[in-house]
């Protein structure tokens, strides 16, 4: 019998017990399944798709991407399932139950299955504008309680396991991924600042006064299935971060030509979440700020390279979090993995 290949096995998350009768497959068998090899994409699954298992009564949702920002969305999908539950909120996002990290490069993630259809598959089928109507407003409702989440007094703007930022206003960049970390939200604000002074625009961000939320910022059709009595989950957190909510509202705006947010204003207005007086400026002065990032990355990263570091001195009247949000359990030694339903990560 041929000897398992060796992995390089960088990250390890043990995550939730899954239910009576969902047998997990080993990382060994995981990799089989995904195609035999961690360094090439699933066979027959379009890219970024994933991999309902086993086939013709999957019980388990396979998620595998060559994306650093897959495996930080890990953590803010974890940290979703357990604090729309503690909200009481009828808003699912699917348990995760283990996943892995191949050499820095590969992950692979280990889901409960929603056989759900997607809002767009169901707006696709309906045959009444009161229909679509209801659609988008389950998405909407949604994002809302999404936006509720709670997190602590002055948090640094982070992904949610603590690292870089991950947010569509760094799309030049790699998976979306800051440049560089802030200890502070002063950081991320001279930073934005800096560019559009250089760049010669009379907008600025001022976050002072705006409130940080649980910044989910992926808003395609297909991540959000609604089932029966209007439930609705929610997938693809690899794009959140803690941030000002005007990086939300600002991703919003960018998406005026979906169905979640249509020209008309009409689905957008149904979108609650925390605002504050600059928050609707911050957002405009974000959309200026997208042309050095889109146009000039390089000189954008220069700009913050420019900027005093985390730990240095900071600018008064602002503050500074050295613990991110959720902190992952990262475990030194994979052998120590189980599948107990241990939670990998706690407040």
């Amino acid at each position: 019998m041929e000897a398992p290949q060796k992995l390089d096995i960088t990250n390890v998350i043990a995550g939730f017990q899954p239910p009576p009768g969902v047998v997990l497959p080993s990382l060994h068998e995981l990799v089989q399944i995904c195609n035999g090899n961690p360094s090439g994409p699933v066979t027959g699954v379009p890219y970024p798709k994933g991999l309902a298992y086993p086939p013709g009564a999957p019980t388990i949702w396979i998620k595998h991407k060559c994306s650093p920002a897959a495996w930080h969305g890990v953590a803010a999908q974890m940290t979703a399932y357990t604090k729309l539950r503690e909200l009481g909120s009828s808003v699912w996002v699917p348990a995760i139950y283990y996943a892995y990290e191949i050499s820095h490069k590969w992950t692979y993630i280990v889901m409960q299955y929603v056989p759900d259809p997607n809002a767009l598959a169901l707006a696709e089928r309906a045959t009444t504008e009161a229909e679509r109507d209801r659609i988008w407003y389950q998405v909407a409702r949604a994002l809302t309680d999404i936006y509720r989440i709670p997190i602590p007094n002055h948090p640094q703007p982070a992904n949610i396991d603590g690292t870089n930022i991950v947010n569509p206003f760094f799309s030049r960049y790699q998976d979306c991924m800051a440049p560089r970390a802030y200890s502070s939200v002063a950081q991320l604000q001279q930073h934005i600042n800096k560019a559009l002074e250089k760049m010669r625009r009379e907008e600025r961000v001022d976050f002072r006064d705006e409130p940080m939320i649980f910044c989910y910022c992926k808003f395609r059709h297909e991540n959000f299935l609604i089932g029966k009595n209007d439930l609705v989950t929610v997938v693809g957190f690899s794009e959140t971060s803690i941030l000002p909510s005007s990086f939300a509202a600002s991703a919003l705006t960018q998406h005026l030509d979906t169905g979640i947010t249509e020209a008309n204003g009409r689905d957008a207005s149904l979108i609650r979440m925390p605002y504050g007086e600059k928050t609707w400026s911050n957002m405009l002065a974000l959309k200026q700020a997208t042309i050095p990032v889109q146009k000039y990355p390089l000189a954008f990263k220069a700009i913050g390279d420019d900027i005093a570091g985390p730990g240095e001195e900071e600018i008064d009247g602002y503050y500074t979090h050295d613990c991110p949000f959720v902190r992952i359990q990262h475990f030194a030694n994979p052998s120590k993995f189980s599948n107990t339903g241990e939670v990998g990560w706690k407040v």
